[in-house]
């Protein structure tokens, strides 16, 4: 009985932490794959550095994301639906200069 217990104490620390590493490789990997919201807007001969001029003339920031523009210390409601006014400005003022929004 002594043996079996300290069988199990030893092998189940072992099978909990194997077991772990390959969910944090697949969230890293998923995490690897979430682009800008910038990256989804395309236009015929345009240049990364037109797309981004146009982007932060829109309202977007540098690194191709946009913030709500929420005040601090907002609730999430408020977050949330701010975010959405401000990706749908952001969508409008790029249809205006000739991009699609392409998934």
């Amino acid at each position: 009985m002594k043996r079996q217990v300290l069988f199990w104490m030893s092998i189940m620390p072992c099978l909990l932490l194997s077991g772990c590493e390959p969910g944090i490789v697949r969230i890293s990997e998923y995490q690897k794959s979430i682009k800008p919201y910038i990256a989804y807007w395309t236009k015929e001969g345009m240049t990364e550095e037109e797309r981004l001029k146009d982007w932060m003339e829109c309202g977007g920031m540098a690194n191709g994301s946009y913030s709500s523009d929420a005040p601090p210390g907002a609730t999430t409601e408020i977050i949330l639906k701010a975010a959405a006014i401000k990706r749908e400005t952001i969508g409008e003022c790029m249809k205006a200069k000739g991009y699609r929004y392409v998934k």
